[in-house]
């Protein structure tokens, strides 16, 4: 398997947290607003909707939902949160890999 992983923390939340910062698979933000402990942030994962079934909170008290137009909706718990989003491909007429995985974790503070 050939794989890339990306983080991205959101330090101080704006109009960039919405914006993608260049990787083929990570997570954006839809919201500029600062997100809140148990108030949901929605988030989408930039590439196929597909990927967005692999979207899970690394803190597990921090719930996800998952739609299948590719975005995903966590609900923040105190403290730092991270959400990863996972994407495999099989891969075609490559001596070095049989699959490629693009892994993509954003982190985030609530207020």
């Amino acid at each position: 398997m050939h794989a890339l992983k990306v983080h991205k923390t959101i330090l101080q939340w704006g109009m960039i947290a919405k914006q993608p910062l260049g990787p083929q698979f990570e997570i954006v933000a839809l919201e500029a607003d600062t997100p809140t402990r148990a108030s949901p942030c929605a988030c989408c994962s930039k590439a196929s909707p597909s990927s967005a079934s692999a979207c899970r909170s690394v803190k597990k008290s921090a719930a996800v939902t998952r739609v299948a137009d590719g975005t995903a909706t966590i609900t923040p718990a105190a403290g730092p949160n991270q959400l990863r989003a996972v994407r495999r491909v099989p891969v075609a007429n490559d001596a070095r890999s049989t699959s490629m995985s693009w892994e993509h974790l954003l982190a985030l503070l609530p207020h």
